[in-house]
């Protein structure tokens, strides 16, 4: 309840500002649960700028972390344990291009990428780096719930994969995960019957 309050008062979608308005959903929970509206409202400057410190962070990662897991299964057919993976990071969406944070985070350290004569990769990681907007040749995300949720996998440079979410188009959480070498192909459809049935 803790991130979802936090998503949703950082976001600037309709329903999650209708969802922050008296009335709202997360208005509502946040007047019945006294420790839910100080964990927020101590964070939540007169300004509008919401504070990130540990206790939110944290929260982030666990909860976001378990959703990497489902996602790795999803996508890879392997269960990957919560503890073999890293949070990177979280950023707003209006700070930093998603694409951008992720190739920013996708390298080792800051070193620029090698000069090859297509250049994409350098050539990502300086507008990553130096602009904060959409990198050129990236994946393309996938939009699970337009608006709401996007996820990306990236490999990155020491062949670790890079998991990217994006939540209601305002925050961008990053996780390094295990490489899934052992995963074999992505699953498509039910899997086959046993013999017998």
């Amino acid at each position: 309840m803790r991130v979802a309050a936090i998503v949703c008062t950082v976001s600037f979608t309709d329903a999650d500002r209708i969802a922050v308005a008296p009335g709202g959903w997360v208005h509502k929970a946040m007047e019945r649960d006294s420790e839910l509206h100080r964990f927020v409202r101590s964070r939540l400057d007169n300004d509008g700028f919401f504070h990130l410190d540990d206790p939110v962070l944290g929260a982030i990662s666990r909860v976001i972390g378990k959703t990497v897991v489902g996602l790795l299964f999803h996508e890879f057919g392997r269960i990957v344990p919560l503890g073999n993976m890293t949070f990177l990071g979280v950023e707003h969406v209006r700070n930093v291009h998603p694409s951008a944070f992720a190739e920013i985070h996708r390298r080792d350290g800051l070193a620029l990428a090698e000069v090859t004569p297509s250049g994409r990769e350098l050539e990502r990681q300086v507008v990553a780096l130096y602009r904060g907007a959409q990198p050129p040749h990236m994946p393309p995300w996938t939009e699970y719930v337009p608006e709401y949720f996007a996820y990306m996998f990236l490999r990155r440079a020491h062949s670790t994969l890079l998991a990217g979410l994006k939540l209601h188009d305002a925050l961008t959480v990053l996780f390094e995960c295990p490489w899934p070498s052992r995963a074999g192909p992505r699953r498509k459809g039910r899997p086959p019957l046993a013999r017998g049935q």
